[in-house]
Order: C-alpha cells, then sequence, then structure tokens
C-alpha cells in the first residue's frame, strides 16, 4: 500500500501488479524494469506483467522481494 500498490496476483506462470492512480514508485524504475527484463511488460497504464515460471511459493515470494525493493529504490545486495 505505502508503495502505490493496489493488488498483487502471481502464481505459476507469472501474474500481474495493479498500481493505484498515483502510486509513490519512481516511474523510471518501472522503466528500467520493462526495458531490461524480458520477463515484464506493462499491461495498460496501470498494471505490470510478470511473464515467468514461478513453481512454487518460495520462488514467488523471491520475485516479489525482488520487485518490492526495486521499486522503493533499494539496489540489490
Amino acid at each position: 500500500e505505502r508503495l502505490g500498490i493496489r493488488r498483487i496476483d502471481l502464481g505459476s506462470r507469472g501474474g500481474r501488479i495493479e498500481f493505484h492512480p498515483k502510486p509513490a514508485i519512481d516511474p523510471m524504475a518501472v522503466i528500467e524494469l520493462v526495458q531490461n527484463h524480458v520477463d515484464y511488460r506493462m499491461d495498460g497504464g496501470d498494471k505490470l506483467k510478470v511473464v515467468k515460471e514461478l513453481p512454487d511459493a518460495d520462488a514467488r515470494f523471491e520475485e516479489l522481494a525482488a520487485l518490492l525493493r526495486h521499486f522503493a529504490g533499494e539496489r540489490a545486495q
């Protein structure tokens, strides 16, 4: 909620992240993600589509945690 994410839906074949109309995420963070990774694309103006295999709950949580860190401006360690 703090980042302006309305809904997260991840399953075994990817999913979507839906943003509020004015999210607290730097738009460049989303653009960078889409431009530099084939696993992500925009789905309309307010949804990010994740297109990758996430076979179990651990894989989904890891993916989500990495995305939230990216949106919050944290760099991978």
